[in-house]
């Protein structure tokens, strides 16, 4: 069974058109502001946090968008959605309301998997990744690795993620991010490595909880980010 199909997407909010599959921050800019046939696919919601279902996330603080938009976010279910709230309120909400995200306890995680905690959130079956490390105020970008099949560097000064094919015609989107750390490949490798063994503890702690099998999904590294579902 195909990926999205486990998943359960449901309908999928953002626009499948092949000139939307691409995106970078100054797309992102330019066509909010400029293309008129984005506005089905646009919501505006400044209590919106990251969630299983993002891609992924553009921080436009320092230029925010139409004047006042400080994120925006890529949502499948909800679409391409505009906050005046910055990442950092966004992560703000996504702490406070994942009540199994404990945070002491992956930095402990981290230490013993030699792993920047300040580069990426491991919640199980999810892997938020910032392209700038968030210590501090979380002013950066985010990529949902979850999501995510594979990426490249261009030239040295950009990285692009490619989503896994989200519908049955194929459908996957890349995003563009500026400026990645020269390490970059090194660095996702130790977050796939402290997902794996994060969401491993976490299995045999709901097993000896509830003497019962649950499924937890990894996102591990191979030739490219593969998704073992």
């Amino acid at each position: 069974m195909s990926a999205y199909k486990q998943r359960n997407l449901g309908i999928i909010s953002l626009p499948t058109d092949i000139k939307y599959r691409n995106w970078s921050k100054d797309l992102t800019k330019r066509r909010i502001e400029n293309d008129s046939q984005l506005e089905q696919y646009i919501k505006y919601d400044n209590k919106y946090r990251l969630n299983k279902n993002t891609l992924a996330v553009y921080e436009f603080k320092q230029n925010p968008i139409l004047g006042k938009y400080k994120a925006v976010a890529f949502d499948l279910n909800r679409g391409i959605v505009l906050s005046q709230k910055s990442t950092h309120a966004m992560m703000q909400g996504l702490m406070r309301h994942a009540v199994h995200c404990d945070m002491i306890w992956q930095r402990m995680l981290a230490r013993e998997a030699g792993v920047d905690i300040y580069q990426g959130i491991v919640m199980y079956n999810v892997l938020y990744f910032s392209m700038h490390a968030f210590s501090g105020n979380f002013f950066t970008d985010w990529i949902c690795l979850h999501w995510i099949k594979d990426f490249h560097v261009k030239r040295h000064d950009q990285a692009i993620f490619n989503s896994i094919a989200l519908d049955e015609n194929g459908l996957v989107y890349n995003f563009a991010f500026d400026s990645p750390k020269p390490n970059l490949t090194k660095i996702i490798g130790q977050y796939l490595f402290h997902n794996h063994y994060y969401s491993d503890l976490y299995y045999q702690h709901m097993l000896q909880e509830n003497n019962r099998d649950c499924k937890i999904v990894c996102v591990r590294m191979n030739d490219s980010l593969n998704l073992f579902l």
